[in-house]
């Protein structure tokens, strides 16, 4: 009795065999070189078997080849050479991967341009996607036609074809995406909502100790008055002492000439002979903007009606972080933050050795902020500080990890030590430039109770804030101020002191403080006595400093988080009074979306692999219904 054997070729018989080993293959080197990474044994056993599979792909479409005939022969040679391409792939990919080449630092500030080793990133995955669609497509066919013994390898060819245009498409948008990222081109199609009162600005106006007057000069039937009449409206509801008037400029000209309003669209608060005036327009579309932080408008011409204003000194002169554009300083600007500022009334001024810094700090001073310094301060200014603080002052000190000189004599007064190491973190970081640098950015929600901390503290777990760039603070042994920790970081997070953003082995994770308060009462000189043989009692003043262990958490990256929002509100509440500063309005201003790296895997692979599978199963799905809807015809 004969043996019964299969008519068909090696390659066809084992081609489904032959192409889940190639997919496996690159699927495992991805687990390994991706999600593994690392010098660890993992990445080497699945990245390693993931190249034996594919290297067993490659020989065996060679037999294949080799094994064939005819029309046969012709099919598994066209798959073989599409197969190169992928072997080409893993060559670049390898060239390319920190077995060849160092890893890859951030770049540089001002530093551009295109490197050899982001040409063989993009190289090998475009070589690999136009290689694999016409090789996936021709082996599927492959399958189907190799069942007879004269099989048409013209439609082998026609589906590598079809493969490739597929390819070509994906390698297009590959392209696309490249060029939008280089090109950042914007464009907004954001919706609009006029912004409704905050808990802080309603605060303001039950706050009220006289009648004020929020004046509207709109014509009638106006979509603008409709926006802004409905906030006034709401407002005034929390005090009777905001009376809310809408006036048509054409129809009142002694109140017009009185106020002083030159055009239609214009809001007056008026308080007595006070006044503050905040210009929309008549047309909604370019009073959007507007709109969007009515609240933050009106809470700040509330502010500079109620409240006298006070000055806040800027130190600058040792390369402080500054709120405008300076050249050649690649950081964070504080723009916003000096806005914040102007909002609540404080008058901004600079303070360095022009203004007279090394002598005395100015009796006005309501707050004194050192952000960020770099150099070393002159001799004489780290001691006016120092006094300063003793007569009852309050100060804000955010120090620089990447600075050359600290202000040591300044914080050994303040019993602290400042640990410039940057701190990093691989768990809990704020994604901003898709590198490695992003460690850096370090997140919290670790607040302790202090009227440093009034809000954050009880919202953290819903408001976390973003210390990016942040060194380490720790209380000299020999001090005997009280100083009160009141920020402090994950336990994932560790020293980078070598600055490789890597956890080395002398490195190790552990809870840094990054924030710490200090308060002390003064005595102030003894009042007059009013009546004879009264002791007068002398009015009691407080130091007040805030140290930061970073500057980056107030800049106008981070700033706008809410988190960050309101720890800034919270310092400086307490710095330079509770009445003085208020909370942060409601705004609809776009916020950029920052991811952290969990939410940022999420959204990867979401949009990389399920919804590509998701495109794919409904067309399979429909095809094979098509299919056997033909083959129930027929």
């Amino acid at each position: 009795m004969a043996l019964a054997t299969s008519s068909r070729p090696w390659g066809a018989r084992n081609a489904r065999w032959v192409l889940f080993f190639y997919l496996a293959g690159w699927a495992l080197l991805y687990v390994g070189e991706r999600l593994i990474g690392g010098p660890g044994k993992a990445r080497w056993i699945v990245s390693g078997l993931a190249v034996a599979l594919l290297l067993a792909a490659w020989l065996a479409w060679k037999l294949a080849w080799w094994c064939s005939r005819d029309e046969h022969r012709r099919i598994q040679r066209t798959i073989f050479f599409w197969s190169l391409g992928g072997f080409a792939a893993l060559v670049l990919y390898w060239l390319s991967s920190d077995l060849v080449l160092p890893p890859a630092l951030p770049p540089k500030a001002g530093e551009s341009g295109v490197t050899g080793r982001q040409v063989l990133q993009v190289a090998w995955i475009l070589l690999l996607a136009l290689s694999s669609g016409p090789l996936i497509f021709a082996q599927w066919s492959a399958l189907t036609v190799s069942q007879s013994q004269s099989p048409d390898a013209r439609r082998v060819f026609y589906s590598a074809g079809a493969g490739g245009i597929v390819a070509a498409l994906l390698g297009t948008l590959f392209f696309v995406n490249a060029l939008a990222n280089r090109l950042d081109i914007n464009t907004d199609l954001s919706y609009f909502r006029t912004t409704s009162p905050s808990e802080s600005t309603r605060s303001l106006v039950e706050g009220l100790t006289e009648d004020t007057a929020a004046l509207l000069f709109f014509p009638p039937a106006n979509d603008v008055l409709t926006e802004v009449e409905g906030y006034f409206q709401s407002l005034a509801r929390s005090s009777g002492r905001l009376q809310v008037k809408v006036i048509d400029r054409a129809m009142a000209p002694e109140e017009v000439a009185a106020y002083r309003v030159s055009r239609d669209g214009t809001v007056v608060l008026a308080r007595g002979e006070q006044r503050q005036t905040i210009e929309f327009g008549v047309e909604l579309d370019s009073a959007k903007t507007k709109l969007r932080k009515l609240d933050s408008e009106v809470q700040a011409a509330l502010l500079k009606l109620q409240r006298k204003q006070s000055t806040v000194y800027w130190v600058t002169g040792h390369g402080e972080r500054s709120a405008d554009r300076v050249d050649g300083d690649a950081r964070d600007r504080m723009s916003l933050l000096k806005t914040v500022l102007a909002n609540n009334n404080l008058l901004v001024k600079p303070l360095g050795a022009v203004q007279g810094l090394a002598s005395a700090v100015p009796e006005d001073a309501a707050l004194v902020m050192v952000i960020g310094p770099t150099a070393a301060f002159f001799p004489g200014e780290e001691e006016s500080l120092a006094r300063y603080l003793k007569d009852g002052g309050r100060l804000l000190l955010a120090l620089d990890p990447a600075a050359q000189a600290q202000p040591e004599k300044l914080l050994s007064e303040l019993g602290l030590r400042f640990r410039p190491a940057m701190l990093a973190s691989d768990q809990g970081y704020v994604v901003a430039r898709q590198n490695l640098a992003d460690r850096r950015n370090i997140i919290t929600d670790q607040f302790s109770s202090h009227g440093a901390t009034n809000f954050i503290s009880r919202y953290s777990r819903e408001l976390p804030v973003a210390m990016p760039e942040s060194g380490a603070l720790e209380k000299l042994p020999d001090s005997q101020r009280r100083v009160d920790f009141i920020c402090r970081s994950l336990p994932s997070v560790w020293a980078d002191a070598d600055g490789d953003l890597q956890p080395g082995p002398d490195e190790k994770r552990q809870v840094f403080q990054l924030a710490a308060a200090l308060s002390q009462p003064v005595e102030s000189a003894p009042a007059a006595p009013e009546a004879a043989g009264s002791v007068a009692k002398a009015p009691q003043k407080e130091m007040r400093v805030v140290a930061l262990a970073n500057a980056a958490a107030f800049g106008d990256t981070f700033l706008p988080f809410y988190g960050n929002r309101f720890f800034m509100a919270d310092v400086l509440r307490w710095l330079v009074g509770e009445g003085e500063v208020a909370g942060p309005p409601t705004t609809e201003e776009d916020v950029r979306v920052q991811h952290t790296r969990g939410q940022e895997a999420f959204w990867f692979y979401g949009t990389v692999f399920a919804v590509p599978i998701i495109i794919l199963g409904v067309g399979f799905a429909t095809r094979f219904g098509r299919g056997r809807a033909r083959r129930s015809a027929s």
